[in-house]
Order: C-alpha cells, then structure tokens, then sequence
C-alpha cells in the first residue's frame, strides 16, 4: 500500500486506469512539502556555493599560473632558437671564410672540397636542450 510522502497516511488505489497515482493525501501535505523542498534547495545552494566558488577561484589560479610557465617556456625556446640560428650563421660565414682563404693560398678545388667534406664531418648535430626548467 502506498502512503503520504509528507504524513505517511495511507492513499487510496486509484479507481481507473490510466490515472498517475497520488503521492499526498491533501492539498495541505503537497504544500508543506514542495516549502521543505523550496527551504531545503535554498539551504543546500546557500552551503554550496561558497565551496564552488572557492574552487572556480582556485582553477582559474591554476590556469593563470600554468598559462604564465607556458609562456616564460616559449619566450625561452625562442630566445635559445634565435641563439641557434645565429651561431649557424655564424658557422657558415666562418666556413666561406676558410674556403675563401684557401682559394687565395692557391689550393686545388680538391684540396678546397676535402676541407669542405671535413668540415661537415666534424659538425655535430645540436643537442636537445637539458635542464629542469624545459621539461614538460
């Protein structure tokens, strides 16, 4: 047998079918009700919101500070890529350079192009950057 949701009396089984069945015995028990429900929704926004917003204000924090790294990380890589570029043209002017000085020494084209196949064979790849501050 069914009952109130606010009494608990016992409701009558409806007499047709197709009707929804009843949840409270009188007007009086449903409006009690839906105001324990309103209080009880202001009551649970009223403590949870606090929390919420403590929280939202602690992501966005997080985002703002992991935002700031990420942008300190770039302006770093940019700034070491721009010291790579350099030191490679650097390194290509210093090659003309040499071969140019072999030219006016006299040496063959082959003697010049064996200082070019040696030069190559002695430049390193450069390395991965190392170092706490640019890992991911």
């Amino acid at each position: 047998m069914r009952t109130c949701v606010w009494c608990e009396k016992p409701l009558p089984e409806p007499s047709e079918k197709g009707h929804r069945r009843r949840q409270f015995c009188n007007a009086t028990c449903k409006q009690r009700h839906y105001m324990w429900h309103q209080k009880m929704k202001h009551d649970a926004d009223s403590l949870a919101d606090p929390y919420w917003r403590a929280a939202y204000g602690l992501l966005r924090e997080r985002y703002k500070w992991v935002e700031l790294r990420l942008q300190e990380r770039i302006a770093d890589l940019e700034e070491k890529q721009q010291w790579i570029e350099y030191y490679k043209k650097k390194l290509e002017d210093m090659q003309l350079d040499y071969t140019a000085r072999l030219k006016a020494l006299g040496l063959s084209d082959e003697d010049i192009a064996e200082f070019e196949a040696f030069w190559k064979a002695q430049q390193r790849p450069v390395p991965p950057p190392e170092g706490r501050d640019l890992e991911p």
